[in-house]
């Protein structure tokens, strides 16, 4: 699944959620913002664009310990949410080679304009959505016929 269909998930579960009552249970997709040290980059020529596994595992703890709310439908990176969320200002200690800046692979870097203003994920909210009809629970509504 591609990072535009976990998008639509994350709010849709999400969504559902909301409605459902849940909100002590969160779903979020997030991803690295740069480049990150693993199996899939062994062997990678520019370790400099590399980050440490670190980041990625230091902005997931702080989602599982921010209030269900907070993060529920969030679809962020790693970088974005410790900055934005946790207010992580230096980054280098994420660096795999030290003293390097690793390229973002994900969105403009802080403070970059496009012609519209920051890069930021698309918002897939939806004037309807919060009109969901009638609603049907299957299971009830049809008899088995085994």
């Amino acid at each position: 699944m591609g990072k535009a269909g976990m998008s639509v998930l994350t709010s849709g579960l999400a969504m559902d959620w909301i409605r459902e009552g849940k909100k002590d249970m969160a779903i979020t997709s997030i991803w690295p913002a740069s480049a990150i040290q693993s199996g899939a980059t062994r062997g990678a020529e520019n370790l400099g664009d590399l980050r440490k596994p670190t980041i990625f595992s230091d902005a997931i703890l702080a989602m599982l310990r921010a209030p269900a709310e907070q993060v529920n439908g969030l679809i962020d990176t790693d970088e974005d949410f410790l900055r934005e969320k946790c207010g992580v200002t230096d980054f280098s200690k994420y660096s795999l080679i030290e003293g390097t800046t690793p390229r973002r692979i994900m969105g403009l870097p802080p403070n970059t304009f496009s012609k519209t203003g920051p890069q930021k994920f698309p918002s897939l909210v939806v004037a309807e959505q919060d009109d969901e009809g009638q609603r049907v629970d299957s299971t009830k509504r049809h008899t088995s016929r085994l």
